[in-house]
């Protein structure tokens, strides 16, 4: 965990992350955006992957699909609903130049990581550990999506909190549809985020 957070915040050293999208306005009302092709943080996931295969939970591909389809639809109705709500986003349909750059990025770097570690590693092995609670899984669940949200703390509240809600839509899709489920509906509710709305957010 120590490895993996100094991956994650940057701090080691040896690595070239080079910017792939230099800063820029996505649309006029937006906050500029920048995008670097991290090496470092994907270390995480893939490490993860290699070395405890368990975070994988396996299912069957049609309650994958049926997992990804529903927690898709809760996270985009209570995280992007919340996020009109709360007056940092707004309806702005686009598909930048640099889009595809940002597809590959999302979803190899960055929703392929963050749910090795979040709901593969945190929450699978708290699954593990709370199996014999009453509310073991519901509680491993909670644990996970709260630090996925607080790991938003830099970007505000607001922010901790919405990632937190989508976390336990991330989590739902974990539970019954393995990590494939869990990466899928990330990658398409930031996917949504990206398309839709105002990306990153409004500026203030």
């Amino acid at each position: 965990m120590i490895i993996a957070l100094g991956l994650a915040m940057h701090w080691l050293p040896g690595f070239f992350n080079g910017r792939a999208i230099d800063p820029q306005r996505l649309t006029d009302d937006a906050v500029p955006f920048s995008m670097y092709f991290n090496q470092d943080k994907p270390l995480i996931g893939f490490w993860l992957l290699l070395a405890c295969p368990w975070i994988v939970g396996r299912s069957s591909w049609r309650l994958s699909l049926y997992s990804t389809f529903l927690a898709l639809a809760l996270c985009a109705i209570a995280a992007l609903g919340g996020a009109l709500l709360l007056g940092i986003i707004s309806w702005a349909p686009k598909w930048p130049d640099q889009a595809w750059l940002w597809v590959l990025n999302n979803l190899l770097l960055v929703t392929l990581v963050e749910e090795a570690l979040f709901r593969g590693y945190i929450q699978g092995g708290l699954s593990r550990r709370f199996k014999a609670l009453p509310q073991g899984q519901n509680l491993a669940l909670l644990c996970a999506a709260l630090l996925f949200g607080l790991a938003h703390l830099g970007a505000g509240w607001q922010w901790v909190l919405l990632a937190t809600i989508a976390g336990v839509g991330y989590g739902l899709a974990y539970r019954f549809g393995g990590l494939a489920a869990a990466v899928a509906t990330h990658f398409g509710l930031n996917l949504l985020h990206f398309g839709l709305f105002t990306y990153p957010m409004l500026a203030g």
